[in-house]
């Protein structure tokens, strides 16, 4: 008889931690987004912060399909980009392989850092990141989240 195991939302515990961040901000652990920011490479061209209603939401929308990825192994991450770019005067979210640049403007954007990648390999002799890490990611995923929420 197999153990049955119970699938996680991911986004849905995501989201709950970054609202619990947005109500409690002291709870945010800084040497927690310190790691992530080692792991994670996050562009926001913050020219567009105010000047667009729905720049925040599409923002959430990427951070969600990067949370999948991480949540699953980040197989996309490690050879994409997942952000937005501005084009035909609207928001577009991409998944753009890297050294490939995508149609219009980006003006928001996350990646693996390559560093993260290289220590990794450097230190286990495998490309993979670690669980550990991968759970980093995402807690810097979320404070990001937490702040974009109104």
């Amino acid at each position: 008889m197999k153990p049955q195991t119970k699938k996680v939302d991911v986004i849905a515990t995501t989201q709950e931690l970054a609202e619990m961040m947005r109500e409690e901000p002291s709870s945010i652990e800084r040497d927690l987004i310190q790691q992530g920011s080692e792991i994670l490479g996050i562009f926001s061209d913050e020219t567009m912060r105010g000047t667009f209603k729905d720049f925040n939401k599409m923002k959430i929308q990427a951070i969600c399909l990067a949370v999948e990825d991480l949540s699953s192994g980040a197989n996309t991450l490690r050879r994409s980009s997942i952000g937005l770019s501005y084009r035909n005067n609207k928001f577009v979210t991409f998944i753009e392989p890297f050294g490939s640049q995508p149609s219009g403007n980006v003006v928001f954007s996350i990646n693996l850092k390559e560093t993260a990648a290289f220590k990794n390999w450097r230190n286990e002799d495998g490309s993979e990141l670690s669980q550990e890490n991968l759970n980093i990611a995402i807690y810097r995923l979320a404070v990001l989240w937490s702040q974009l929420l109104a």
